[in-house]
């Protein structure tokens, strides 16, 4: 990553992809305080897209869920559910599953049904 840093305009990975990678492992490893500065950093890289702006959201709204905030954790999947509208199934199964998986977390099973029936749908397009 510190590479991509000193040489942004070389042709290779974007910088965000190397930021939620970060992001991910920490998330999976318990860290998701770490994690945080990864994911906060694509949404506040003016280059990043819409696809690396709905993952740092995914992966905020798993941070907040990990650490007990759940409104947060709601919002922040709501978003990234929105920038995955218009990238097609494969990025909105990702957004669905945290938006689930935050519904649930505040009790709200309706909605979490709700996003959960969607995210099978459009997994079933994938295929």
């Amino acid at each position: 990553m510190a590479l991509k840093l000193a040489h942004r305009e070389t042709p290779s990975w974007m910088l965000g992809s190397y930021q939620f990678n970060l992001g991910d492992m920490l998330c999976e490893a318990g860290r998701s305080t770490e994690a945080q500065p990864y994911y906060q950093a694509i949404l506040d890289d003016p280059d990043s897209g819409r696809w690396d702006q709905r993952i740092a959201h995914t992966g905020l709204a798993s941070c907040a869920l990990a650490a007990g905030d759940n409104e947060t954790a709601l919002a922040q999947a709501r978003t990234a559910t929105e920038l995955a509208e218009p990238l097609g199934d494969n990025a909105l199964c990702t957004s669905l599953h945290v938006l689930t998986r935050a519904c649930r977390a505040r009790g709200d099973l309706d909605a979490a049904w709700q996003s959960a029936t969607r995210n099978l749908a459009a997994a079933n397009r994938i295929g």
